[in-house]
């Protein structure tokens, strides 16, 4: 059986935000990876977050139901991390 190819579903200007969006997939049990890209035509950085092609309208579902996150969920998702930032809130 041929292996089915990643294909890019999103963008974003950079690593770190690329890297939140592909642990909220995995969380959710969806298989992503992240890649860098070349600088655009500005020169502003881009990396993409990658899924298998059969996968893509799982993809596109769970991006759906996903609330808008905060910095500090986009954060802990990136670093596994705490933002110290959101203490007391």
């Amino acid at each position: 059986m041929k292996e089915k190819h990643w294909e890019r579903f999103m963008s974003f200007p950079d690593v770190a935000s690329a890297t939140a969006a592909a642990a909220y997939f995995e969380q959710n049990g969806l298989p992503s990876r992240v890649e860098a890209g070349s600088p655009g035509v500005d020169l502003s950085p881009v990396a993409y977050v990658l899924v298998r092609g059969h996968l893509t309208h799982r993809a596109r579902w769970l991006w759906a139901q996903q609330s808008d996150m905060t910095e500090a969920e986009l954060h802990f998702l990136a670093t596994g991390k705490l933002d110290d930032e959101g203490e007391g809130r």
